[in-house]
């Protein structure tokens, strides 16, 4: 198995639609703990990847080898293939799983849940649902929030209002909140979601073209 396999559907998650972005974070996990089990057998691992590179280099006419270690080389080995476990597999390992945990660490998460605001995800919450939200939205933002005594009643009536909706519109979040979130009937929506047109979370949406694993590590919030 490639190491960077488990990465890739959540990578074109994080590269989607906010409805995307969202359901790949649910899966980050998930993805992490592939890493742990990657790492924790590594040596099973190793062992299937290098037979897979033996063949391949036999395709292109490579030899098997390994640097010539100097007296300060730092990675001992006898065989080039217990070299190149100590020397690449298991560092690649480490820091992959390293940067996912800082990336994705649980005081990111509120970024993140700023997607279910969106009218294809509120809608479909249950009252355990939105009070969860509810608790993870004012964790980080209540400082922020124009009217934060009357949030919790504001997102039972954003979400229940989208229930009602047969259509929900697929639109950008600065559409929603201009035809949808207005300051006088949701001013704690419309806070949030001038957040979440800002923040690099999904790189198909039209407020933002960076990237999401390039931004989201430094992001001030």
């Amino acid at each position: 198995m490639d190491m960077m396999e488990p990465m890739r559907p959540l990578v074109s998650a994080l590269q989607g639609r906010l409805v995307e972005v969202y359901f790949g974070f649910k899966k980050v996990e998930e993805v992490m703990n592939s890493y742990t089990d990657i790492r924790s057998g590594i040596d099973k691992w190793f062992e299937r990847l290098y037979t897979k590179v033996l063949r391949l280099s036999e395709l292109v006419g490579s030899a098997e080898e390994q640097p010539r270690v100097n007296r300060r080389g730092t990675t001992p080995a006898e065989t080039a293939k217990e070299y190149w476990k100590h020397a690449v597999a298991i560092p690649f390992s480490d820091i992959v799983s390293s940067e996912l945990k800082s990336r994705f660490s649980h005081e990111k998460r509120a970024h993140y849940d700023l997607c279910a605001l969106v009218p294809e995800l509120i809608s479909k919450k249950d009252e355990n649902a939105v009070t969860s939200l509810l608790n993870v939205l004012k964790e980080k933002w209540e400082h922020i929030l124009p009217l934060p005594a009357a949030f919790e009643s504001e997102l039972f009536r954003w979400s229940n209002h989208w229930k009602r909706q047969e259509a929900k519109p697929d639109e950008s979040v600065t559409s929603i909140m201009a035809s949808h979130a207005d300051g006088i009937f949701f001013p704690n929506i419309r806070e949030l979601l001038k957040i979440l047109a800002v923040l690099p979370i999904g790189s198909t949406e039209a407020e933002r073209s960076f990237s999401c694993l390039r931004r989201l590590h430094t992001w001030p919030f």
